[in-house]
Parts: structure tokens; sequence; C-alpha cells
């Protein structure tokens, strides 16, 4: 099981109260954060998530170079940083390019 630590208190709170990630993120995008970070801490580790497909798991470049972004729905996505081979911290949830 991986371990997983959370970039703020924010977001730590997002994944422990449903109703505070579907405040912040609307009904669809605060249902899948948490089922995401569940994944995240049902894996062994990072690479294992390459292999759900449905996670869309792809490492970012430019300035988020070692940085990790998971499809959470339509341009939403969770951006997580490994912190060694069995560790992951959840960075942000960002609308990918703006919109």
């Amino acid at each position: 099981m991986m371990k997983v630590v959370f970039a703020s208190r924010q977001l730590m709170n997002c994944y422990e109260q449903s109703d505070t990630a579907m405040r912040k993120w609307g009904r669809n995008v605060g249902r899948k954060y948490i089922a995401r970070v569940q994944a995240l801490y049902a894996a062994n580790k990072l690479s294992d998530l390459f292999t759900i497909r449905s996670l869309g798991l792809h490492e970012l470049k430019g300035g988020r170079e070692g940085q990790y972004a998971v499809i959470l729905q339509g341009r939403w996505r969770l951006v997580v940083v490994p912190e060694g081979e069995d560790m992951v911290r959840v960075e942000e949830v960002t609308h990918h390019y703006g919109d």
C-alpha cells in the first residue's frame, strides 16, 4: 500500500469529508477526487497506476517536470508528486488549460 500525503490541509479535508470536496469542485469532480486518492492508497507504487487506463496517469512537462496528473473529469486533473518509490504527495486539483 502506497503512502499518501497532502500538500495542504484543505486537500486532506476534501478527501476525508466528501461534502467539502463537492462544495469546492462540484459533485462529480469531488467524487472523482476521493476515488482517485483511494486508488493512490490502494496501489503499491505509482507505476502500478499506469496500468489502469481510466486514470489517464501521465507525466507533466515544462515547468511541471517531475509531477504527474490523473484525470478527474473533463479537463479537471489531480496533480501528484512522487516522494520515493512508495509515497506520493497530492499537490493540487487543477482545471487543465485554465478553461
